[in-house]
């Protein structure tokens, strides 16, 4: 029985993670065109100006991340007591300290986040307008997803993936409507941006309310459970250790770029992270896919099945972002030409540290979460809080004596690489997580397909790539075919490696069995 649960939930995981694939590609697809045409439309001084702005109300709304986090973890604990009246009741409650959570982002963007913008931040005397219009518009549509955050949860909980989906195509399509409002105006770009996407944002927010409807438990009832409150409000509260921290070292640095550099050097940075947020999208499926299924182990008490999911996580997200990164991190100059045009000189070396960057995150993700589930977060986010804020006065201190922008993603990539083995000692303590079997399970076949992939891809590079199509398209090929082959001979372990040839060999034998009835 045990094994059959095991497979069902693989499926399941599975199912949803191509799902989350679907939706995924279509905005890979939308991104990639849309991008370049915004680029092109707004200019890399606006673009950037874009960028600040939008990044410092975003780096406002730090509560609503840490209640993001408390909010997927309760709802998920009840919906496997199913407990509809209990459900119903943490429902409401998260919804409430929502609405307290947006009021309070409303107030302190209105008064202290006004005087930042118009007094702080550096901005063309010309464009003090259209960076207060872009403002009002960027904290409209936060606060819109501040109040849609139980909505979205409670589907992740239920582990449906199929709205999401559909979710994404009408994503894609109001991001083409923005794309030709730029392209037909004649009026100023960067506020009719701001003045669409803001629209976008509230629709998309408004369409999963609609949808969520249909669950019992999202009927909004007033009424105060304080010992509930009190419950979630304490988790919410430590996780906004982490949400600051993680803001703090990506709003902060923007805004520290800002004030040393120029938006030219927050452009370069804004494309860099946009690519790696098309790319990390891939890894954020998987895990969105396996994270359910973390809390619901751990809500069981089964550990063993709790570990197995981490060690899977861990390795599949590297794994699935180390394929994709490769042929980016070596095409990347054409591959900006051929999507932008012009782009500013920083953006190539911006990208390739946070892609490195990217992947020693996508080791710790699932530990994350791991270690939310089991609710002991006060100690955890307290360390990693502190060690993630480092990063601020680090790249305050190396701009100061003139040292490169990209020098604050070398501190980071330090600092991420300290925290992942800190996450191993807190598992290894709160759910007996053994950290011998993490490191040869997952850590050792991680740095063995590096060590023997990377200088195979870039000897190719140095002796046979060039900046043409057809170069780029061949080189892509191969960078992807030795990483693959290199993840399925030394990343994968011996029943792992059996359970993909298995499949092969079905799929094989189906595709016989078919041609032959025809």
């Amino acid at each position: 029985m045990e094994s059959v649960n095991a497979q069902l939930n693989n499926k399941r995981i599975a199912k949803n993670t191509l799902l989350l694939y679907f939706r995924m590609l279509f905005l890979l697809a939308i991104s990639l065109f849309t991008s370049r045409v915004i680029f092109k439309e707004l200019g890399a001084s606006d673009f950037g100006l874009y960028n600040v702005i939008a990044g410092f109300v975003v780096m406002l709304s730090f509560l609503n991340g840490a209640m993001g986090n408390a909010t997927q973890r309760f709802l998920a604990f009840e919906l496997v007591r199913n407990d509809i009246v209990a459900l119903q009741n943490v429902f409401c409650q998260i919804q409430l300290l929502h609405l307290v959570i947006s009021f309070a982002i409303l107030l302190l963007g209105e008064t202290l986040g006004l005087w930042f913008v118009n007094s702080i931040l550096n901005i063309p005397p010309d464009r003090i307008f259209a960076a207060n219009i872009v403002y009002q518009c960027s904290l409209l549509s936060t606060l819109f997803t501040i109040i849609s955050v139980p909505y979205n949860s409670i589907i992740i909980a239920r582990e449906n993936m199929k709205l999401f989906s559909m979710m994404g195509l009408l994503e894609g399509g109001m991001k083409i409507i923005v794309c030709l409002m730029l392209f037909l105006t004649s009026k100023d770009k960067l506020i009719i941006y701001a003045i669409c996407l803001a629209l976008a944002s509230v629709l998309l927010r408004l369409a999963y309310w609609w949808y969520c409807r249909r669950y019992e438990e999202t009927r909004f009832r007033y009424s105060i459970d304080w010992s509930k409150l009190k419950e979630v409000g304490e988790f919410a509260g430590w996780s906004l250790c982490g949400s600051i921290s993680t803001l703090a070292n990506m709003q902060g640095i923007n805004v520290l770029i800002n004030l040393f550099f120029s938006t030219i050097v927050n452009a370069a940075r804004g494309i860099a992270y946009q690519i790696d947020g098309i790319i990390r999208n891939f890894v954020a499926n998987f895990q969105t896919a396996m994270n359910p299924q973390i809390v619901k182990s751990f809500s069981v008490g089964d550990f063993s099945k709790m570990h197995s999911f981490i060690y899977l996580g861990s390795k599949i997200s590297f794994f699935i972002l180390y394929v994709l990164s490769i042929p980016i991190i070596f095409n990347l100059p054409f591959l900006l030409q051929l999507w932008l045009g012009e782009y500013p000189q920083e953006t190539v070396v911006f990208t390739r540290l946070v892609l490195a960057n990217s992947l020693i995150v996508s080791l710790s993700g699932v530990l994350s979460i791991s270690v939310q589930a089991t609710g002991k977060i006060r100690n955890y986010q307290l360390t990693m809080g502190f060690f993630l804020l480092l990063n601020l006065p680090i790249a305050a201190v190396l701009f100061m004596f003139k040292f490169p922008a990209y020098s604050a993603l070398l501190v980071s990539i330090v600092i991420e690489s300290i925290l992942l083995f800190l996450r191993l000692l807190f598992l290894q303590k709160i759910v007996f997580l053994n950290i011998s079997h993490y490191l040869k399970n997952v850590l050792c076949p991680v740095g063995l397909t590096i060590i023997i992939s990377f200088p195979i891809c870039y000897w190719y590079y140095a002796n046979y790539s060039e900046e043409t199509f057809y170069s780029f398209l061949i080189s892509s090929f191969l960078y992807c075919v030795v990483a693959l082959l290199f993840v399925f001979l030394t990343g994968l372990d011996m029943d792992e490696k059996g359970k993909i040839i298995k499949i092969m060999k079905n799929k094989y034998f189906n595709l016989i069995y078919r041609y032959g009835e025809k």
